[in-house]
């Protein structure tokens, strides 16, 4: 009864959150139920440690540090709080601390390249298991991906255009956190982290709750 109640919380703040925010144009199946973790970061001012813009996750709050190569910029390619990266982002995001049979990762990049030819964003995971020991790189591995190429971005100078990547990790099993990096010489506006941990197949009808998405558009110049 305790679990379902922090469910239905959980999906009353995503139904709360669902006119606030965009980009995010692919939500996984399993957000809001049980397990899973969902973070957005919208980078609406120059904070390099910034606060998430929407975070749940009942296992502990994510760690964010930004390293730009130029200041924050509070308007560029029609976007509001974009970071010339050109050198990494890195979040860590604690887990489960029950060790599950595996942990899938999504991560929703919302880009542009610094320059006129599009250099595409480089995205590596590390993490650490239950035990305290490293995850292999072999037990981390890229499942999927998709890019969308989005409006123009109208800068002189830069890539012509905004992409959408969606990156989906997964890995065996889950671990205790993991760091996610995302460096290149890039323009980062927007970035939204799905997880779930994902039990033995006996308790994997506790997962059936459904699923909440939501959606905001953001304005372009």
């Amino acid at each position: 009864m305790k679990k379902l109640l922090v469910v239905l919380m959980l999906l009353v703040v995503l139904c709360l959150a669902s006119n606030s925010f965009a980009l995010d144009l692919n939500p996984p199946d399993w957000r809001g139920q049980l397990a899973t973790t969902l973070t957005i970061w919208e980078f609406l001012t120059p904070d390099i440690n910034p606060v998430p813009d929407i975070q749940i996750n009942p296992f502990g709050f994510a760690d964010t540090t930004v390293y730009p190569a130029h200041p924050w910029e509070e308007i560029w390619g029609g976007m509001d709080g974009v970071w010339p990266l050109s050198g990494a982002l890195e979040v860590k995001i604690p887990n489960n601390p029950v060790e599950n049979e595996l942990k899938l990762i999504q991560i929703q990049l919302t880009w542009s390249s610094e320059y006129p030819v599009p250099t595409q964003p480089v995205v590596m995971i590390d993490a650490t298991r239950v035990n305290g020991q490293a995850v292999p790189q072999d037990d981390i591995n890229l499942i999927g991906q998709q890019i969308i190429q989005l409006d123009p971005t109208y800068e002189p100078g830069a890539s012509e255009f905004w992409y959408h990547t969606t990156y989906l990790f997964e890995i065996v099993p889950n671990p205790l956190f993991e760091n996610i990096y995302i460096s290149g010489s890039i323009m980062v506006d927007e970035v939204v982290i799905d997880t779930i941990c994902i039990p033995e197949p006996a308790t994997l009808a506790l997962l059936s709750l459904g699923t909440v998405v939501f959606l905001r558009k953001k304005r372009f110049a």
